[in-house]
């Protein structure tokens, strides 16, 4: 019989993360992996790391603010946002799917609708630069070895003296923030954005910085 897994002092575990100690980070990513293990499960091996690695980076942000009101509820806390998470995952995919477009949707061979494309795809890139250096440089470093350069995580973990727990953080944090600032600034551009699928990625805007 396998024995019982024992969980951390919670309180000692938010003190750390609130003063910036590495071991509380460590700790929290080891000792919530039941979640991984619940998504994988609700939502697939695909989709399970990132959402897991979304959760611990949500809860830290949270428990630095202080609205984590008692420290030793923090295993029910997390798993409010376990569920939380999971029905914003469920709604996007919804979404994803109602707005699918056929491969050739955007085939065109008018030459002037090519040129007009073209001027989208460069203001995109433009886009995602400018994006790019407004991120801290650790975020930044990270998102372009990764996705730009297609690095492994273990030569940017060598590379950058990092854990892969800290990377796995650091790319969710970086990945969350060019998500969301792609998205801002792509609402700007509504006649851009009329011409681009509705569903696009941030993967897709980080292809087209040209280094």
């Amino acid at each position: 019989m396998a024995p019982a897994t024992t969980l951390p002092h919670w309180p000692s575990v938010v003190q750390q993360i609130c003063d910036g100690n590495p071991l509380g980070f460590e700790t929290l990513y080891r000792s919530l992996t039941s979640f991984r293990s619940r998504f994988r499960r609700q939502l697939g091996p695909e989709r399970c790391e990132d959402l897991y690695h979304d959760l611990i980076v949500q809860l830290v942000c949270q428990i630095r603010r202080g609205q984590l009101r008692d420290p030793s509820r923090l295993l029910g806390y997390a798993g409010v946002m376990a569920s939380r998470q999971f029905m914003a995952c469920v709604e996007d995919l919804v979404h994803e799917r109602n707005f699918e477009v056929p491969a050739d949707a955007f085939q065109v061979s008018d030459k002037s609708v090519s040129a007009e494309k073209a001027a989208i795809e460069q203001e995109n890139r433009e886009i995602a630069e400018r994006i790019l250096r407004a991120l801290p440089k650790r975020e930044r470093e990270v998102l372009m070895r990764f996705y730009l350069d297609e690095q492994t995580p273990e030569k940017i973990q060598a590379d950058l003296g990092l854990t892969p727990t800290q990377f796995r953080l650091i790319k969710t944090r970086a990945k969350a923030r060019f998500t969301e600032m792609s998205k801002r600034r792509m609402t700007r551009a509504e006649p851009a954005a009329a011409n681009c699928s509705p569903s696009w990625p941030a993967q897709a805007s980080l292809a087209l910085v040209v280094t």
